[in-house]
């Protein structure tokens, strides 16, 4: 059984707000676009890192949907279709997560649709320059495929044993505005050992699935505008075999995979392959990889 995205919509930098609202315009906006409305969903899936305010429950998935008006009250408003929410958090590697949540419950024929949103902007809700990680949103609605081959085939997913987060964010419980607050370290060789990281992960998921990579488009987690280059590099594939977004400079965090497949979407990129890779990457070092048909 395969499972194929079903629509896709990304809330933009140029959308100044918090984390819960990104989630919630692109949540909107994809549901409109797939026709399928926030009471037919059975399973909500928050994949966001950075939390308004630094909150740490609720979960921010009860939170969206809650603003989505999704299936609230029961008692009240009786339906055969509950919605279940939960976050999952694994940076940019959580959207893949997230498939392989969803591959579960869609497997059982009571699950009919599963929206996985992603949102990231600073705990204040304020632009801060020094903060690495774009503020914006997006949210993909998965549903089976009417083929077996079509949609997310086996999601791997690979964690370093080096012990060196690399790159880590954290607030201090015991300052007066920790609430509005996040401190951001990254060793000064994280990007060089991501690379190498992410490169050979892709290799070994290439091989056991026997793609051929000449004919596939890479959609890969962008860091720094520069990282697809560097891994096409290193995979010794033409650079335009990997997805960018342009005009973003910082990371685009959580919503890293939904803004490449939203390029593709667009832009009709994936023309010229036989099929798409999604590839995440982030601190730990952890790396998720998907084969994805159309």
């Amino acid at each position: 059984m395969g499972i194929q995205i079903k629509s896709v919509w990304v809330s933009s930098p140029s959308f100044k707000s918090g984390s819960i609202a990104h989630a919630v315009f692109a949540a909107k906006r994809c549901l409109e676009a797939a026709s399928v409305s926030a009471q037919e969903i059975d399973l909500l899936l928050n994949v966001g890192i950075f939390r308004d305010h630094n909150m740490v429950e609720p979960a921010m998935a009860a939170l969206i949907q809650k603003e989505l008006g999704m299936n609230l009250d029961l008692v009240r408003f009786p339906t055969k279709k509950p919605t279940a929410s939960f976050d999952l958090m694994n940076g940019p590697c959580g959207a893949l997560n997230a498939v392989q949540v969803a591959q579960a419950f869609l497997f059982s024929e009571a699950t009919q649709n599963v929206l996985v949103v992603a949102s990231d902007a600073h705990p204040s809700n304020r632009e801060v320059e020094s903060f690495s990680t774009t503020s914006s949103g997006s949210a993909w609605l998965l549903q089976r495929s009417s083929e077996k081959s079509l949609g997310f085939g086996r999601v791997q997913v690979r964690s370093s044993q080096e012990g060196s987060l690399g790159r880590e964010a954290f607030t201090s419980l015991f300052h007066r505005d920790s609430r509005e607050q996040v401190t951001e370290r990254q060793d000064a060789d994280y990007l060089l050992r991501l690379t190498t990281f992410i490169t050979d992960s892709i290799q070994s998921y290439v091989a056991e699935e026997k793609l051929a990579l000449d004919r596939t488009l890479i959609l890969l987690s962008q860091p720094t505008p520069e990282f697809g280059s560097q891994v096409a590099q290193r995979l010794g594939v033409d650079s335009e075999a990997i997805v960018r977004v342009p005009g973003v400079r910082l990371d685009l965090g959580s919503s890293a995979l939904a803004f490449a497949y939203d390029q593709v979407v667009n832009s009709g990129a994936s023309r010229d392959f036989d099929q798409l890779l999604f590839v995440a990457a982030g601190a730990g070092l952890t790396s998720a990889c998907a084969v994805y048909r159309s």
